[in-house]
């Protein structure tokens, strides 16, 4: 299951008006992203991304879920790195466009007991793409 990470901006921000957004769009800018113990891959790849190409936005980590735009008023952030329906939902107002030249790989575990139901053998198999033969431990 993929979900495109992107960036929703201010309306008046001269990013609004460009048709995509790339990292490099983001250096100096004030940028709300979930904070790490909310969601780690994000922060993660973002900064990693962002370090290897020599990219400073000015980062502002925290927890939002239902309050998007209040905690991008609160900080005042100038971009919010969100996902499409997040963006539509919270901020409809502030252009949201794909985040380009990020690598969409996310590494991500998936840690069971050996011998267990049935149904959980499943659900592993189906989050790592492998078959239920594979995804069993012996």
């Amino acid at each position: 299951m993929g979900r495109t990470l992107g960036v929703a901006v201010r309306p008046s921000h001269p990013l609004a008006a460009r048709p995509r957004y790339t990292l490099a769009d983001l250096d100096g800018l004030r940028v709300l992203v979930h904070s790490r113990d909310q969601v780690p891959t994000q922060q993660d790849s973002l900064m990693a991304a962002a370090l290897a190409s020599d990219i400073r936005p000015q980062w502002l980590f925290t927890h939002y879920v239902e309050h998007a735009r209040a905690c991008a008023e609160a900080a005042e952030a100038e971009a919010v790195v969100v996902g499409s329906y997040t963006a539509g939902r919270q901020l409809p107002d502030w252009p949201w466009r794909p985040l380009t030249g990020l690598s969409p790989a996310m590494t991500t575990w998936v840690v069971r007991q050996a011998d267990t139901r049935t149904v959980v053998q499943q659900a592993a198999a189906a989050i790592t793409g492998q078959g239920e033969e594979q995804a069993v431990v012996a």
